[in-house]
Formats: structure tokens, sequence, C-alpha cells
């Protein structure tokens, strides 16, 4: 089975940010020292937190239609900004805000995922 892509109606608001999770074993010795080595191959993973500004109801829907469908379980192809080419990538976490009269915004975290190809 293919990967869905995410595609949203627009771009993600100016500000969107990236940050790394890296996951280490770490081990404290009494005198201070400390030893450190990477959890496993893929040690370093991304996360974005996008936010989509001004959206009209219908497109407010059709992002969270996508992201409920994957249920924070299924991984989905995506082009985050700056980036050339589509990750691999999860969504657990997002938010909907109601602005103006008929205009709302979504906040979404995306992390980067290395599972196994579909």
């Amino acid at each position: 089975m293919a990967l869905a892509t995410f595609t949203p109606p627009k771009a993600p608001s100016v500000g969107a940010s990236a940050e790394p999770k890296i996951k280490l074993f770490e081990a404290e010795f009494g005198d201070g020292y400390t030893q450190r080595s990477a959890a496993g191959l893929n040690h370093i993973r991304e996360s974005w937190e996008l936010k989509f500004e001004l959206l009209t109801a219908a497109e407010s829907a059709a992002i969270r239609t996508f992201l409920q469908a994957r249920g924070g379980v299924e991984a989905f192809l995506y082009t985050p900004p700056g980036e050339a080419t589509p990750i691999r990538v999860t969504c657990k976490k997002w938010k909907r805000t109601f602005d103006e009269a008929d205009r709302q915004t979504i906040t979404l975290t995306i992390e980067q995922d290395f599972g196994l190809a579909s």
C-alpha cells in the first residue's frame, strides 16, 4: 500500500518551526563523567510545528479529515517548508482555532517517521 501524501490547501504560515528530537543512552558516573551513545540508527527525529491560518471551513475540514483518517498511527508523506523532497511523517497532535467569523486556524505537529516502508 502506497503512503498518502498530505497536500494542504494552503502553504503553512510564516514562522513554521523545526526542532530535532535526539534520543540518547546516557550513563552518569559519580565523578561527574557522563558517557553517551545514540539510541538506535535513527536517533535524530525532526519535528515540525506548522500553522495554517485564515482557512475557510472547507479548507479546515480537508486538513482535519486527512489527519483523522490517519489517526496519529498511519504515516504519510509531506514536504516541509524549506525541504525539496517529501519525507515520511506522522501527526498525533493538532488543534483548531476559530478566528474571524468564517476563518479558522489549524496548528499541527508532525514528526519524522522511520517505520517500515509501505
